[in-house]
């Protein structure tokens, strides 16, 4: 009988050792086994960034999509400003088939009139011509200021001459045909100008009819505002 407890108390003593040998490796309670979970969960918050803040808690600047910049359209004229500077009456001067004074109104970008008033090269005579022009067309130089206008229109002619035994009256109807050039907030225009024709004499009666041909080139300089 001695014999048999003493065996069961070594089983006993066997069984209990392991669970001892945990014990003594392992002194933290049951209840705070979950602290660790915990902290992990909690490093996982730490680690994410939230809207507007980095990892160490430092505000990041707020990121936005540049606004386009904005256009500038290029000015347009104005379709009544001429493209000169001064206002719409020039005055200046003719050379070719009349000599002498030339006048123009332009008190619109696309319409004038033009008067010449000289002398032929003939002695003891005089010429006039009376024009309507159309600026039908502006050719800019890029980055000159410069500006070529080609213009046309119906012309009306007239040349006088006085000879020992009268007077000769000379009218005729055509076509004008010129060029233009400005310059942007100059008040002058140089222009060259054809002005082909028919007609005859007037005074004294039948002396016949024919083509003729009137070319001139001048400058005209631009009063008022």
């Amino acid at each position: 009988m001695p014999r048999n407890l003493a065996l069961l108390l070594a089983l006993l003593g066997l069984l209990c050792s392991p669970l001892a040998a945990n014990a003594a490796e392992d002194d933290t309670p049951p209840w705070l086994g979950d602290d660790d979970d915990d902290d992990d969960g909690d490093d996982d918050d730490d680690g994410k960034e939230g809207d507007g803040e980095t990892k160490d808690g430092e505000t990041s600047p707020a990121t936005s999509s540049p606004e386009p910049a904005a256009t500038v359209a290029p000015s347009q004229p104005s379709g009544s400003e001429a493209p000169k500077g001064g206002g719409p009456l020039g005055l200046g001067f003719a050379v070719g088939s009349i000599n002498g004074l030339s006048l123009k109104v332009w008190p619109h970008r696309k319409h004038g009139l033009v008067l010449h008033l000289g002398s032929p090269a003939i002695l003891n005579s005089m010429a006039l011509q009376l024009s309507y022009r159309a600026h039908i067309v502006e050719f800019a130089i890029p980055d000159s200021g410069v500006t070529v206008g080609v213009n046309l229109g119906p012309a009306f002619r007239a040349r006088f001459a006085w000879f020992s035994d009268g007077l000769f009256l000379e009218m005729a109807g055509g076509l004008a045909v010129g060029a233009g050039v400005t310059v942007k907030n100059v008040p002058a225009e140089i222009f060259f100008e054809v002005a082909p024709s028919f007609g005859g004499g007037v005074s004294p009666a039948n002396v016949g009819l024919g083509f003729s041909v009137d070319g001139m080139v001048g400058a005209r300089f631009y009063i008022g505002k």
